[in-house]
């Protein structure tokens, strides 16, 4: 089924400072995903442990869930390909951010609430299915947490956490924030931010290994 398009905000620089505030308009106007894919680039991903960026750091703090797609494979994210294939094809390309930013509103409202769609029978619209999240945007944003069991360290300024008479990087966007460390084996832990498994830390290897999220991925329980 096609998505309906909640936001389409054209910006001078993908930042994460202007990535989170049309972020942030959308989540107050359609309440909270589950979850977000994306691909790997700035300010969805890094070359960080787990990927993470400062964007994704905040997306999992709301309790969404950052899915990001392998690189150099756009086909795990075929719906928003083809998405964008059409919104280019509808929009095109204006002379300044302004009239653009128009072409794109013109073009949400055919394609929510005019324009039929194959795989709705060409006779019904995304609208016409759309529900808004019932999770609302939420005041505060939370502090992570974590289920009884894990042990939980606080990130030092320089990124890292301390265990095992040793000090470990885990990444500098995570300074001050708490990371839960699920024990698996002697000496071996998995490291989650929230819900999300960024790594296994061995104590064996004195080295913290990166996971493949789309395959290895454990969950917090």
């Amino acid at each position: 089924m096609p998505p309906a398009v909640t936001a389409c905000q054209g910006l001078r620089r993908s930042t994460y400072a202007q990535t989170r505030i049309a972020c942030e308009q959308a989540f107050r106007t359609y309440g909270l995903p589950r979850a977000i894919r994306t691909d790997n680039g700035e300010p969805f991903g890094s070359c960080g442990l787990g990927g993470l960026s400062r964007l994704a750091l905040w997306w999992i703090k709301l309790g969404i869930i950052p899915e990001r797609i392998q690189p150099g494979r756009p086909q795990q994210n075929a719906r928003h390909e083809r998405l964008h294939g059409t919104l280019k094809r509808g929009c095109g390309i204006r002379s300044n951010l302004a009239q653009q930013q128009r072409a794109f509103d013109r073009y949400l409202q055919i394609y929510n609430n005019e324009r039929c769609h194959q795989t709705l029978g060409r006779h019904q619209t995304p609208a016409m299915h759309y529900q808004s999240s019932p999770r609302p945007y939420p005041s505060r944003v939370p502090e992570l947490t974590y289920p009884d069991g894990y042990l939980v360290k606080r990130v030092h300024p320089a990124g890292s956490i301390a265990l095992c008479a040793r000090y470990w990087y885990v990444a500098q966007i995570l300074r001050g924030e708490w990371v839960g460390l699920n024990p698996i084996d002697d000496g071996i832990w998995y490291v989650f931010v929230g819900p999300v498994c960024v790594g296994r830390l061995n104590a064996r290897n004195t080295r913290i290994e990166p996971i493949n999220t789309l395959i290895d991925m454990p969950t917090l329980h």
